[in-house]
């Protein structure tokens, strides 16, 4: 009788080797075979790889996930990251509603993944439903939740909301600074834009970028 605990440290030595879409069939396969198709550790260990390690095989996690009987928030947080991520972030709002159908619980991590999707997507009304969704579980005040909001708003273009999360922000960091500083450029606000990056204690390269990208030329 073959014993499968044996197999256990076999399982984390073939992950190391996964960095392929073959190999990850394979060690798909194996645990398939030995059992660990229900055990939590082992896919996580899948879901990571096939959502954000492995070039080109988030489909290949989209087409195993609905079979997990069971998925914590890991999981679920990384195949919405990985999706958000790919040339399809539609996927990542999809799955988001396939965790509510299936009671998963999100948390401060769900979110700002979601609201980057719909940044990309330009989808504003799906970003208002997830930035209601963020009130609602209380994560408003988490640094980087409210960063992201700050960063759908600034990018949709509703500079008024971005503008007063961040006058309530606890801490205005240099991310939340470049996100709103770059919205009202894009908008023509260069008075504004100029005063906020002046006023950052910090600069990064965003903020830099977004300051030469946006400065009118020099005239001699």
């Amino acid at each position: 009788m073959n014993d499968r605990s044996s197999n256990r440290p076999q399982r984390s030595s073939l992950w190391q080797k996964c960095t392929s879409f073959r190999a990850l069939k394979q060690v798909h396969a194996f645990m398939v075979v030995n059992g660990f198709n229900s055990n939590v550790s082992a896919l996580r260990e899948f879901i990571f790889a096939s959502a954000m390690v492995i070039s080109g095989t988030i489909d290949y996690a989209h087409q195993v996930f609905p079979y997990i009987a069971e998925p914590d928030t890991f999981m679920w947080n990384t195949i919405i990251r990985g999706s958000a991520q790919s040339l399809d972030p539609l996927n990542a709002v999809s799955l988001y509603k396939q965790m509510e159908r299936r009671s998963g619980k999100p948390d401060s991590f769900t979110f700002p993944f979601l609201l980057k999707a719909c940044t990309k997507l330009s989808w504003v009304k799906m970003g208002l439903g997830i930035h209601g969704k963020v009130v609602k579980f209380g994560f408003e005040s988490n640094t980087f939740v409210r960063n992201t909001l700050i960063y759908f708003h600034a990018n949709c273009g509703d500079l008024s909301v971005a503008s007063a999360l961040f006058d309530g922000s606890a801490r205005r960091d240099v991310v939340a600074c470049s996100a709103l500083t770059a919205g009202y450029a894009r908008r023509g606000e260069l008075s504004v834009a100029r005063q906020l990056f002046d006023e950052m204690p910090v600069k990064d390269l965003v903020s830099w970028n977004c300051r030469i990208q946006y400065s009118p030329p020099r005239t001699n």
